[in-house]
């Protein structure tokens, strides 16, 4: 038998075992869950955090499931309006933004963020592959847009 046959072999088995490992690691971690409750207590904590609370004026962030019931989102009404909606599709979350013009510069309308490992770490990456270790990093990431808008708010004294 010639000799690159079993290296291919051997080769396959290793990237089979190694996408094993990760694929447990991701199914052990609960990773959307985690996201889930992290997203949720940093809209609370922007809701209550005195800074925040000025540039709010009145209109908290509201944070829940989304028309469809198949995904969640975070809103604020009134002027500039913003909405992020993310939904679980397995191997990736599919996140959508509506944001005032001036925010919106800056982030694109949709955008898929990939579930992956990083050593014993899940995290989501952008297609440009910047990675975000979830929950904490990855809620940073999907928030990110709205602290924008609230920093265009002019505070009320």
């Amino acid at each position: 038998m010639s000799n690159w046959i079993t290296e291919e072999a051997n080769k396959n088995n290793a990237q089979e075992h190694d996408e094993a490992i990760k694929q447990r690691l991701i199914n052990a971690s609960n990773y959307w869950g985690s996201l889930l409750r992290q997203v949720e207590a940093d809209v609370n904590a922007i809701n209550q955090h005195p800074y925040w609370m000025k540039k709010l004026i009145g209109s908290p962030l509201h944070f829940g499931q989304d028309f469809t019931g198949q995904g969640y989102q975070i809103s604020k009404s009134g002027n500039p309006a913003v909405m992020i909606t993310f939904r679980n599709l397995g191997d990736h979350i599919h996140v959508e933004r509506n944001l005032d013009d001036v925010v919106a510069q800056g982030f694109s309308a949709e955008e898929d963020l990939f579930v992956g490992t990083s050593g014993q770490n899940v995290v989501l990456h952008t297609e440009g592959k910047k990675s975000f270790v979830i929950p904490e990093d990855a809620s940073r990431y999907i928030l990110k847009p709205i602290i924008e808008t609230l920093k265009i708010i002019k505070s009320e004294d």
